[in-house]
């Protein structure tokens, strides 16, 4: 089976114009996340998909220079842009990460993965979701073509279900089935918060990523399997 790690990235932000290329430690936003994802050393394929705007030709060039594969398509209906991104690199499972959780880690992944496919095993139309357990900012959510194919038939989608992505997906448990991981994890972590959305996230990160160590050793320990 094909996995791969898809970023949504666009640059327009109301609130933070152009957050995916904003520095943090010395490199922009996207290519500090794109590095900690590689260091999952899985070899899983990494492809940022982003719109056909010449807006976001600036995410485009950076792919290039980070040397991973980039999907355009459609500017607001993210279901879209995911299925024909999964279609066109032949991608079986999706990692969905985006651009404004720059500190997401190889660790995170995989154990989303790992529960993904224990659980893949009894239940079809799954998504494994780290949201309301991880911090806000260190969100992970997995499923596979099938599960997207499945909700692209759905008549009753909304322009807020096409723009966010997996929405849908919550709000019809009868439909699919959700899995919240990690498992072991204490509920007082979701109190943190290393989005990046407005000048004041911004300022925060950016003290972050000066002791990032400390992050990845609370990473390390909230993604260990027990």
């Amino acid at each position: 089976m094909n996995l791969a790690i898809i970023i949504a990235a666009r640059l327009d932000s109301s609130r933070l114009p152009g957050k995916a290329l904003v520095d943090i430690s010395g490199r922009p936003a996207l290519g500090l996340l794109l590095e900690r994802l590689r260091q999952s050393e899985s070899g899983d394929e990494i492809i940022v998909a982003t719109t056909h705007r010449e807006t976001d030709d600036p995410i485009a060039e950076l792919t290039h220079n980070y040397n991973v594969q980039c999907f355009r398509g459609n500017s607001f209906d993210l279901i879209d842009r995911y299925a024909n991104a999964m279609d066109y690199f032949d991608i079986d499972i999706a990692v969905r990460v985006t651009a404004d959780c720059p500190f997401v880690n190889g660790n995170i992944v995989r154990m989303a993965v790992r529960e993904f496919h224990i659980e893949r095993k009894k239940q079809e139309r799954l998504l494994v979701t780290t949201k309301g357990i991880m911090p806000v900012g260190l969100d992970v959510e997995v499923f596979d073509r099938e599960s997207l194919a499945f909700l692209q038939t759905r008549s009753d989608l909304s322009d807020q279900h096409r723009e966010h992505l997996t929405l849908y997906m919550y709000q019809r448990p009868e439909l699919f089935n959700t899995i919240t991981v990690p498992k072991n994890c204490n509920s007082f972590i979701s109190s943190k918060h290393y989005t990046l959305d407005t000048q004041e996230d911004l300022d925060r990160l950016r003290m972050i990523g000066q002791k990032i160590e400390t992050l990845d050793d609370s990473i390390r320990i909230m993604t260990a399997t027990k």
